[in-house]
């Protein structure tokens, strides 16, 4: 009976060391992946962005979800950003850096060469 129990517990052990160390290598492995989208999505204090619709429940699949262009009008932290629409000086939002989309075109309107003046 006894060993029966040590057999059994030091299979339990077994599996729990087992479970930890792939916990472990898990917890690493998404650490590195959020690292690395942080370098992806830095952005600069007037950069141009897009942002995400917040409400995408009562949107139909494939409507467009990018909402007008806004600027960063601040950097926060390294994933808070303070965005500014582009018409308007009253209007600040915070938003997390997952909802922004950076501006990649070569083109650059009159607008937003004012707005890259103004900020710098």
């Amino acid at each position: 009976m006894v060993n029966m129990f040590e057999t059994s517990n030091r299979k339990c052990k077994n599996a729990h060391d087992i479970f930890r160390e792939n916990l472990h290598r898990c917890a690493v492995r998404q650490k590195m992946e959020i690292n690395y989208s942080l370098l992806l999505h830095t952005c600069k204090t007037g950069s141009v962005v897009f942002k995400q619709y917040e409400n995408r429940v009562s949107m139909h699949k494939t409507a467009n979800t990018i909402h007008r262009p806004f600027f960063i009008q601040k950097t926060l932290s390294e994933h808070n950003y303070a965005i500014q629409l582009y018409k308007s000086t009253t209007d600040e939002r915070v938003v997390h850096y997952d909802k922004l989309k950076l501006y990649k075109g070569t083109f650059s309107p009159n607008w937003m060469k004012t707005i890259c003046k103004m900020v710098k």
